[in-house]
């Protein structure tokens, strides 16, 4: 009976071991029990690499090891003296493990910009079934076949066009219907005037007949039922009366802070929409001495627009211009000042390859350095045109405050810092000296040796432009001050720390040549 019954188990574990396959988590297979999965896992997907079992395997089969190797033709080398520099953000360095090869593309990024992974084969083509993770370049990445970096959408443009279109239809047909009502209230007032022109008690006639054309050109909202502004929606008082807007109709009310309504000349009515049919002239309609009340949502819904088209033809104020001004000669000097850095570094690498520099290098040297000093020199005097001009208004005064401490940072991280790039101090060469080779000049022969007249001049320019911008960030600093801004003040008093530096070092430089 044991035996009997040890078969019937045995059986049915090997029964059960027939019928029960398991599919591979990673690539779908169908397998026959855990036994195969797992070696299947471990030999085919490379899980479990560290124990013993595996490297044997792997030790004994060195050909399957030498296959899964990706290619490496096609990455891209360093330059001729090691230096490896990043496709996204140019930054270079020698340092093997500070760059990777992006093993798609080949193309050498930093680690910051090449830590993306992807399923690639042999080929380094992309295999999201049978491939292995490598890493690899952003570009790669959103590149792959079948990638969406923004999921499942609904477009709803025609939906929102249609919206859109609706309110502006309605939009449009408000203001038509406004400015039909303008022109029959000015045309009436006009007929009005020009009957009781001659009569003696012209005003109280005009008054009132002015006042039931006003009632018969839009329908006014019955007052008794209303207990607040349509517009500031403030309640109504002894000291707050209610009033018609004459084009809508509605309930407002007076107050000079909110501006809810005004009494508006028929004159400035007329020539702020002189696009209207009258059936008189302008000049003809500015002569009659009338006012009517008109709510803050019919002004601006008439003359808002009328404004904005106007106020686009007139000239820009002159500290607008001089700010659009200041922003492109600092986008140029910056400009300038990157494209003098890479050129530098590439004179740097012929002087360690002890290669004389080329008549042309040197040439376009000297066109770059006379291109910045003109833009520096145009850069100071926009600052000092900024720093004359008058505020018309707090708002003008804002924005040059603004516009003043933008400058003077500006100053202080790019103009000041030029002397640091070689050949910025002695522009001119000197008819004098003897000729060197130019690898052998340094920048503290420079420095450090007698002054010519012309870095004399130079400096003494640099230093009066030094002190120009100390007394400006003084009196910022008095200023913010006074009105209690004393974040202002901490990042105006690091700046007039610099300037007080860099104005002991030009001093310095100067030595006795220098002035107080």
């Amino acid at each position: 009976m044991d035996k009997e019954g040890g078969g019937n188990s045995s059986g049915g574990r090997q029964q059960s071991g027939k019928v029960t396959n398991i599919s591979c988590p990673v690539c779908g297979e169908s397998i026959e029990g855990l036994t195969k999965l797992n070696n299947h896992l471990d030999i085919d997907h490379g899980f479990d690499n560290g124990s013993p079992e595996v490297q044997k395997r792997n030790s004994k089969n060195p050909k399957t090891s030498k296959v899964q190797q990706i290619v490496k033709n096609h990455w891209q080398r360093p330059d001729s003296y090691g230096r490896a520099v990043c496709q996204e953000c140019g930054s270079s360095s020698k340092k093997s493990n500070a760059f990777i090869n992006c093993r798609k593309c080949g193309l050498i990024y930093c680690n910051l910009h090449c830590k993306n992974i992807i399923k690639l084969n042999t080929d380094a083509q992309y295999d999201p079934l049978h491939g292995k993770w490598y890493a690899c370049c952003y570009r790669c990445f959103s590149e792959r076949p079948g990638y969406n970096d923004y999921g499942s959408f609904v477009d709803k443009t025609s939906s929102f066009i249609g919206l859109r279109e609706t309110k502006n239809e309605d939009k449009r047909l408000r203001l038509l219907q406004l400015e039909n009502r303008l022109v029959r209230l000015v045309n009436g007032i006009a007929s009005i005037h020009a009957k009781c022109k001659s009569s003696i008690l012209m005003s109280f006639t005009m008054r009132n007949e002015a006042s039931e054309l006003e009632r018969t050109v839009t329908p006014w909202r019955n007052d008794r039922g209303v207990l607040d502004c349509s517009v500031c929606f403030k309640p109504f008082g002894l000291t707050l009366w209610k009033h018609h807007c004459r084009l809508c109709g509605n309930i407002v009310c007076n107050r000079d802070e909110t501006g809810c309504s005004s009494e508006i000349s028929l004159q400035h009515l007329v020539n702020a929409a002189k696009d209207l049919p009258y059936q008189q002239k302008v000049s003809d309609l500015a002569e009659i001495d009338h006012s009517i009340r008109l709510c803050y949502k019919c002004i601006r819904s008439l003359y808002g627009e009328r404004k904005f088209k106007k106020d686009l033809q007139k000239p820009k104020p002159q500290l607008l211009s001089l700010c659009e001004s200041l922003e492109s000669t600092s986008k140029l000097i910056t400009d300038t000042i990157s494209h003098m850095e890479k050129f530098m570094i590439r004179m740097d690498d012929s002087k360690i390859a002890e290669q004389i520099p080329k008549e042309e290098d040197m040439t376009e040297s000297k066109k770059m350095r006379t291109k910045l000093l003109r833009s520096v020199a145009m850069y100071n005097s926009l600052a000092r045109q900024v720093s004359r001009i008058t505020p018309a208004n707090p708002t003008e005064a804002k924005i040059k405050r603004s516009v003043q401490v933008a400058s003077s940072t500006f100053i202080n991280e790019k103009i000041l810092s030029l002397k640091r790039v070689p050949g910025m101090i002695d522009d001119s060469p000197r008819t004098s000296s003897p000729i060197r080779e130019p690898d052998k000049v340094k920048s503290t022969d420079l420095l450090f040796n007698n002054l010519t007249i012309s870095e004399v001049k130079k400096y003494r320019e640099e230093l009066m432009v030094l002190k120009e911008q100390k007394f400006l960030v003084e009196s910022m600093i008095e200023e913010a001050k006074k009105q209690r801004k004393f974040d202002e003040v901490a990042t105006l008093s690091t700046n007039l720390n610099e300037l007080s530096e860099q104005i002991a070092t030009t001093q310095g430089n100067l030595g006795e040549q220098g002035f107080t």
